[in-house]
């Protein structure tokens, strides 16, 4: 689903995304970024907002490194209850993933290294202890480039 769709998804279902331990996540290759080749960008309702005060307001955070890691990996957060300039604060290639509903990982790739995030998400992803992270590398960006392709 395209951001939009992505952001309409998690309003219309944030109980059940969190009942289930779901995300809402794009993922991103960017080789010419400069901060970060890799990243996950996570959409979601925030529920203390619509609890307390009934205004829908929108989380997204962002999460980037580098496979092998070679510095300190990005983390971002950003939120509004305005879609319109929730969309303009974002990063420009994260307005063009195709996002995807994860089941039952609850956040659990949050705060880790590029790797073991991207293993999280793409679980047919080899194990990134036991192969050349180079071979890891070529088919993480080819399970990113293909689902970026596909349904938007």
């Amino acid at each position: 689903m395209n951001i939009n769709e992505a952001i309409e998804y998690a309003r219309k279902n944030h109980e059940h995304l969190e009942s289930t331990k779901s995300c809402i996540v794009g993922v991103a290759y960017t080789p010419t970024d400069g901060e970060a080749s890799f990243y996950m960008i996570t959409i979601s309702l925030n529920e203390e907002d619509k609890n307390e005060e009934g205004i829908e307001f929108f989380d997204v955070l962002i999460e980037g490194g580098d496979i092998p890691d070679r510095r300190v990996g990005i983390e971002d957060s950003i939120g509004n209850d305005d879609i319109k300039e929730l969309l303009n604060e974002l990063p420009v290639f994260a307005i063009d993933l195709n996002y995807q509903v994860y089941n039952g990982i609850d956040g659990s790739y949050h705060w880790t290294q590029s790797a073991y995030a991207l293993k999280k998400l793409f679980p047919e992803l080899p194990d990134p202890d036991s192969f050349d992270l180079s071979y890891f590398k070529s088919e993480a960006i080819a399970l990113i480039t293909h689902m970026n392709k596909s349904e938007k």
